[in-house]
């Protein structure tokens, strides 16, 4: 839920954004800001616990929460290698059809890992950043 400050009278409040409601009006902008980042803070942890009980709650297992941005990152480059291998297929360039579908396995194989919560090994580890940086700068 998004809050903003604004400063009424003498004073700096919190409010919330969708219907512009006062949370708490605060003596100086830098506690009303802190109130405010608070706030964003606690959301947040709500946001992760309620997405933790919904993949619970579905038979899978908890992620830890560090792993869904490398997770979020590695199904982007994975629909990307998808659309395009057969993109490059089409149009003849089959070396690059050849590397779209390699990194595709790739990604498919990092993602099922990171999702069953197995550790990997650092060269494992290396290897899939090198692969997503090299790819996400394409």
């Amino acid at each position: 839920m998004p809050w903003n400050v604004i400063k009424r009278n003498q004073q700096f409040c919190v409010i919330r954004s969708d219907t512009n409601a006062t949370v708490k009006c605060h003596d100086t902008r830098k506690e009303a800001t802190d109130h405010m980042t608070a706030l964003y803070a606690n959301e947040k942890k709500e946001t992760e616990r309620l997405a933790a009980a919904t993949e619970l709650s579905r038979g899978r297992p908890l992620l830890k929460s560090s792993m869904l941005p490398s997770i979020a990152e590695l199904e982007i480059a994975l629909a990307t290698a998808e659309t395009n291998a057969p993109i490059n297929m089409a149009e003849g360039n089959l070396d690059q059809a050849y590397v779209e579908h390699r990194n595709a396995e790739s990604f498919r194989a990092a993602i099922k890992l990171l999702k069953e919560g197995k550790e990997l090994s650092v060269g494992r580890r290396l290897e899939i950043k090198l692969l997503l940086k090299t790819y996400l700068k394409t």
